[in-house]
């Protein structure tokens, strides 16, 4: 070995005892003397490549990785590593061919098959995506992801008591990880059994309190309790704990509202699109704390914003109606809601008929035609 060669090695081992402990700040410098000293070196390459994914430096990450697969096309390390970079910048698509390429070589490539089941799951694939997870337990049978994947995959294929059996089988493997806590309590909200989900969410900020997505859903459940004060303190720790959990500012801003504090629900929902501005969700529940308060003009802002995101927000074009109701401009409220109802007669038929957003055009004729319409 020559001494540039070996001097370029001992910098990667520095590098990588600094990636152990997650102090990518510190491993880059080394890295890049590494690659000064020897530019072909495909092992500085690629954990340089790491270490920019980790970085959030997602482009230069990739062209690292190509750099390292340029100089060694089958190099597993830097394939896996691309594939999950492209997984989580939801380019699932191409994550997916890189871990072929990973298991078409190493066909017991157990984190590839995991990788893969994550891309699928990712683009709604869940039949392909159980037979990576299943692919990846045949290798690894303890792998904790592959098994809170499987799990949650099951039950959107809606086979439910299996996969809560397999998120059992990984909080057995693991009760330390929040994950599977975690999951199940959303596996048990879905199916409606609401105290199995407060305990098993609580049991996910035990063994970890900084668990943001935790307290978030437990939020949620105490939201379902009808207890709204109990909730908005965990909200409120969600997003002290991540500022970019659009959901939780969200919902957050729903409880405000329910307590009748509509000032600071719209302060809640200006974080959620702050964090996710594709969040429509949150710019139609602001249109509508603003409908309530009589800010029109704000109100409509918000409300056509959520409709650009999604063109087919229903509850979108119902919160349109209602302002427009409010302004008592007949038109173009009537024109929102048969949009609504077109797209949900069956939700908002029987809303419009009773809210009382409608006082202002509710005996007018076209508004009781469209009601007729919609209820045969």
């Amino acid at each position: 070995m020559s001494q540039p060669e070996a001097q370029a090695t001992l910098l990667i081992q520095q590098a990588e005892q600094y990636i152990l402990v997650r102090d990518f700040a510190s491993a880059l410098p080394l890295l890049d003397q590494a690659i000064a000293l020897e530019p072909d070196n495909v092992q500085a390459w690629g954990t340089r490549g790491l270490t920019l994914g980790n970085l959030q430096r997602h482009d230069e990450a990739i062209e690292n990785l190509d750099q390292a697969l340029k100089l060694e096309p089958n190099n597993r390390n830097a394939l896996y590593n691309k594939g999950l970079l492209l997984n989580q910048l939801g380019r699932d698509t191409q994550a997916i061919a890189i871990f072929r390429v990973c298991t078409k070589f190493i066909p017991s490539d157990a984190l590839a098959w995991q990788g893969m089941g994550a891309s699928y799951s990712a683009l709604g694939k869940h039949k392909e995506a159980l037979e990576a997870f299943d692919r990846c337990l045949e290798f690894k049978p303890d792998h904790f992801n592959a098994m809170v994947n499987r799990g949650f995959t099951l039950i959107q294929l809606g086979r439910y008591s299996q996969g809560l059996n397999s998120i059992t089988k990984a909080i057995e493997l693991d009760p330390s990880n929040p994950d599977g806590w975690y999951h199940r309590g959303c596996a048990y909200i879905q199916q409606g059994q609401i105290l199995r989900a407060k305990e098993d969410l609580e049991k996910s900020i035990e063994v970890e309190p900084s668990y943001s997505e935790g307290w978030a859903n437990l939020g949620y459940v105490l939201s379902q309790l009808n207890q709204e004060a109990k909730a908005l303190i965990h909200y409120k720790k969600a997003v002290e704990l991540d500022p970019s959990n659009s959901r939780a500012w969200n919902n957050m801003g729903l409880s405000l509202r329910r307590l009748n504090r509509t000032p600071e629900a719209i302060a809640a929902y200006d974080g959620a699109v702050a964090a996710d501005p594709t969040n429509y969700e949150a710019w139609d529940n602001q249109g509508y704390a603003h409908v309530v308060l009589g800010n029109y003009e704000a109100a409509h802002r918000s409300i056509d914003q959520s409709l650009v995101v999604n063109p087919k927000h229903a509850n979108g074009y119902y919160n349109r109606a209602c302002c427009y109701a409010a302004q008592k401009e007949v038109e173009p409220a009537l024109e929102a809601l048969a949009k609504a109802l077109k797209l949900n007669a069956k939700k908002y038929q029987p809303s419009a008929a009773k809210d009382p957003q409608f006082n202002n055009i509710n005996k007018h004729p076209k508004f009781l035609e469209l009601m007729r319409k919609r209820s045969k």
